[in-house]
């Protein structure tokens, strides 16, 4: 600390590091150890957050703020002489991005609907009369989605996104009822070729 008064243009971020050192000296000398346990509790709590809906469903903006107050967090329990006064702010600051989480469980009841039902589509004349690269779409949108209900902690946003597939491509079917009026008269004909005399 001496050397550094004794020189010119000192930096603030000079400063503010070695007051950081005495600051931890001085907490040391008085047996005041700096309490980490409250923010490792934090952080370890964060090491599951991909399997909480709390946070995997959350905002995008509140998810990031978390990431941010965890990865400094995590900085801090890993810094040497690191003063109580630095483990607090950082413990606070996990602390309000954790409670400022909003993401809720994920709701699949809407796209199971879809999956458990789509037979029904697939015995209509507008999925059979489609066009084959139209039912294949809209066969591959439930298939995929039948996956994505096998998955855990599937998000919101996923489940979201396999939905409107559907959906659309459902939409996209476009056949028509099978027209049997040319049908009929060709299957009468081969009943009169088949009664025919000269068949007999």
């Amino acid at each position: 600390m001496k050397e550094l008064l004794n020189r010119e243009n000192i930096s603030q971020a000079e400063i503010d590091a070695a007051k950081e050192k005495i600051d931890a000296a001085k907490e040391a000398l008085n047996g005041n150890q700096s309490t980490k346990e409250k923010l490792e509790i934090l952080v370890n709590e964060s090491n599951g957050k991909d399997s909480n809906s709390t946070y995997y469903n959350a905002d995008p903006e509140k998810k990031l703020a978390y990431d941010k107050a965890e990865e400094e967090a995590k900085k801090v329990l890993a810094k040497e002489n690191v003063t109580q006064k630095e483990i607090d702010a950082a413990k606070d600051k996990l602390k309000a991005a954790k409670d400022a989480l909003n993401g809720t469980e994920t709701n699949a009841q809407e796209l199971k609907k879809l999956v458990d039902e789509s037979w029904k589509t697939y015995s209509s004349s507008r999925s059979y009369n489609a066009a084959e690269e139209k039912q294949e779409a809209h066969y591959n949108a439930v298939e995929k989605a039948r996956e994505l209900l096998l998955k855990e902690n599937v998000t919101q946003a996923e489940v979201d996104a396999a939905k409107a597939k559907i959906l659309e491509t459902d939409a996209a079917l476009d056949g028509k009822d099978t027209d049997y009026s040319k049908f009929w008269p060709l299957y009468n004909e081969i009943d009169k070729v088949k009664n025919s005399p000269k068949i007999l």
